[in-house]
């Protein structure tokens, strides 16, 4: 990977999960019809460095996840307007 792809791939990967989403897209829409299909063992492996990529994350602290028990609690708590 050249260093602007490599610069532009890190940048990508900062962005929230939906606008990294919506590149993948744009990219795969602009690839030619016959690279859209992927074998198995390439989405295996996407999928292997997407999970590493979490856990990582996660065991960091990187990852603003809140576990359902809090998200659950919060939403039993009454609303207070102003």
């Amino acid at each position: 990977m050249t260093p602007v792809a490599q610069k532009v791939a890190e940048q990508a990967l900062a962005l929230p999960e939906s606008e990294r989403i919506e590149i993948l897209h744009l990219l795969r829409d602009s690839l030619p019809n016959e690279s859209k299909t992927l074998s198995q063992e390439a989405w295996d492996e996407a999928w292997k460095k997407e999970l590493e990529t979490r856990i990582e994350e996660m065991e960091s602290g990187e990852d603003p996840r809140v576990p359902l028990d809090r998200v659950l609690a919060e939403l039993q708590k009454p609303t207070h307007k102003s």
